[in-house]
Formats: C-alpha cells, sequence, structure tokens
C-alpha cells in the first residue's frame, strides 16, 4: 500500500543478504546507481508528493525553521521520522561519521559507521553545503538503523497524535465491565499514590495506560462472590452486590424505624444500656473513602483495604449506592 511504499523509500527495506538485521541494504534510494541524485534544490520540491514533502521538513529542521520533532506528520496522514529522529538514534546506536566534498561532482559524501557495518550516502550542493552534508549523514544513518526502531517511534507519535480520552475511558469500561469499576479503580489508583487527582479528560495518554493495566488486572482477579481475599469489580458480581446492599440498607432502615436505640451524647450507640464507640467508613462523589472514629478521626482508606480489613465485599457496593443515589457523601456505620 502506499503507507508501505513510503516506509520503503525512506527507510531502504531491500534485506542486505549478509546483514540480515533489519538494517537498509546497499541497494537503498541513497545508494542506487552510485550517488544519491533524488533531491533537487528545494524550491524544486514537490510538496504533494510525501517523501518530497518530508525531505523538505527535514531541510527545514537542519536550517532552523522548525523544531527538533523526532518525527513528521505529512499531509496525507503518515508520521516518518525526522531528520532529527535519525540522528537522536544515532547517537544512541553509536553511529560514527565521516564526511568529504566531491569537487568534480559538486556533491557532498557522508560514511556512517556502527560497529563493522558501514553505509555511504551522497547528495549535491544544492544551495546550501552544510544542508546537503547533514541529509547525507541522515541517509547513511537511516540505512545503519534498526528499521523496527525506527518504526516504533514513528507509531508512538501517531498514537499520541490521534490519543483521545474518551476513547481510551471506553477502552477500559469494556475490559472492567462498568463505568462504575473505572470509576473505582481510579480513586484506588490515586489513594495509593499511583495517579494524580484529576478528572478523566484530564489524564494523558500515560496515564491511561496505566489505568488500563489496573483494569486488566482487576479482570483477571477470581470471579467468586464470596471471596474476599481477591476481592473482585467483575461488573455481574458489582452488579449483584449493589442490588443486595440497596436491599440490605432498606431492610436496615425499616428496623431502625421501627426499633431506634437512641446515640447517646452523639459519640455512640446506646446498646443494652450501655454507650459503644462507633466507626464508619465515607465515600464521596470522587469516590474517595475514609475510616472515620467516634473521636472524629478521619483517615484515607483505599476501596481494597476496606475489603480486607472488614472482610465484607459488600460495603464497597453499600457506599456506592449512597452516591449514586446523588448523596454527596455516602456513609456505612461499623459495628464493633
Amino acid at each position: 500500500n502506499e503507507a508501505k511504499a513510503l516506509q520503503d523509500k525512506m527507510n531502504g527495506q531491500q534485506l542486505d543478504s549478509r546483514n540480515d538485521n533489519g538494517n537498509g541494504a546497499k541497494q537503498a534510494p541513497s545508494l542506487t546507481g552510485g550517488l544519491s541524485t533524488q533531491i533537487t534544490t528545494p524550491m524544486q520540491l514537490d510538496l504533494s508528493d510525501p517523501f518530497q514533502q518530508s525531505e523538505q521538513l527535514d531541510i527545514d529542521q537542519i536550517e532552523g525553521r522548525l523544531n527538533g520533532e523526532l518525527v513528521h506528520k505529512l499531509s496525507n496522514g503518515e508520521y516518518v521520522i525526522s531528520y532529527k529522529g535519525i540522528m537522536t538514534l544515532s547517537e544512541r546506536h553509536d553511529i560514527e561519521f565521516e564526511t568529504a566534498i566531491h569537487d568534480e561532482t559538486h556533491t557532498v559524501i557522508a560514511k556512517g559507521r556502527c560497529g563493522t557495518s558501514e553505509r555511504v550516502s551522497g547528495k549535491p550542493m544544492n544551495g546550501n553545503v552544510e544542508t546537503a552534508m547533514e541529509l547525507a549523514k541522515r541517509n547513511a544513518a537511516r540505512q545503519l538503523l534498526p528499521l523496527p526502531e525506527i518504526k516504533a517511534i514513528e507509531k508512538k507519535a501517531k498514537l499520541n497524535a490521534e490519543f483521545e480520552w474518551n476513547i481510551a475511558y471506553d477502552t477500559c469500561v469494556k475490559v472492567a465491565g462498568t463505568k462504575a469499576i473505572v470509576d473505582i479503580l481510579i480513586g484506588d489508583l490515586v489513594n495509593w499514590g499511583k495517579l494524580r487527582e484529576d478528572n478523566p479528560s484530564g489524564y494523558n495518554r500515560t496515564e491511561w495506560l496505566l489505568i488500563h493495566e489496573y483494569c486488566q488486572k482487576e479482570a483477571s482477579i477470581s470471579r467468586d462472590p464470596g471471596s474476599t481475599n481477591n476481592w473482585s469489580y467483575n461488573s455481574a458480581v458489582f452488579i449483584d452486590r449493589c442490588r443486595d446492599a440497596i436491599a440490605k440498607v432498606r431492610e436496615e432502615k425499616k428496623s431502625i424505624e421501627a426499633n431506634e436505640l437512641p446515640p447517646q451524647n452523639g459519640n455512640g450507640k446506646k446498646v443494652m444500656g450501655q454507650s459503644l464507640p462507633f466507626r464508619k467508613l465515607q465515600m464521596d462523589k470522587k469516590l474517595r473513602t475514609w475510616l472515620v472514629l467516634s473521636d472524629g478521626t478521619k483517615t484515607e482508606i483505599s476501596c481494597r483495604e476496606i475489603c480486607e480489613q472488614f472482610e465484607d465485599g459488600s460495603i464497597i457496593t453499600r457506599l456506592r449506592a449512597g452516591i449514586d443515589s446523588g448523596a454527596d457523601i455516602s456513609t456505612v456505620e461499623l459495628d464493633d
């Protein structure tokens, strides 16, 4: 296809039978017929052609008219590694260069060397000798660098440019099962210090990759509804627990209305005439959770820690049920 043809032209994909490591071959474009004459003066470049457009962008980058991005986005939507990207990889792979000027052909010649491998490329000196020299070095280096590494840089740039948080959110929902599960996981990641506190739309691609990773981990946890050591956020289990929690809350409300025991001094429950200290768990609209003691001490606690410490998988769903019903703060009281 067109994209592959462009990559082949840019990266010189005919494999060298003596060095089949994914590097460019002797018959790469810059070496065909000896010295390359593919690029004419910048004024004559056809910017509707992706190859020549990329060449012009590299020239602009070399001569300081363009920033140092590692990848160019072309008008056809493709992403190709830039002069800056090639030279950055060259430093990483310890590629060394030698340059010379061939007066008779008015051409700059560059030799790139990486270990025992060498490649040579030439560029006509059309207007600017230094620019031609850098383009020749770029071509020699392009043939020495591993193609997978070049394509990985181009792919990453494309993903970053096309990233949309709502698509990432929907992808995580498909993995986790429901939006509620994803929201709870985000709250946990914030509480654990692995993710900064922000709205879903504020997270970048790297942060969404972290969220997606934890969605995958949660999806792989045991789906046994009775499990407390490996509590699961599986959608079916979560919905069932929400229903059970709502029913339980309704029953408790009826019981309290019928047999309410008044608290003493507002600091505890009165049972058999004795005042007992109380604890409660709270959740806010951002799904952050706290343990609150009778003396007013409030300690942040994660959803996973709640399930592990209190061995009751329904607590989280009861808290979430309160938030889903429209409360700013959802509370579940704990009996000692």
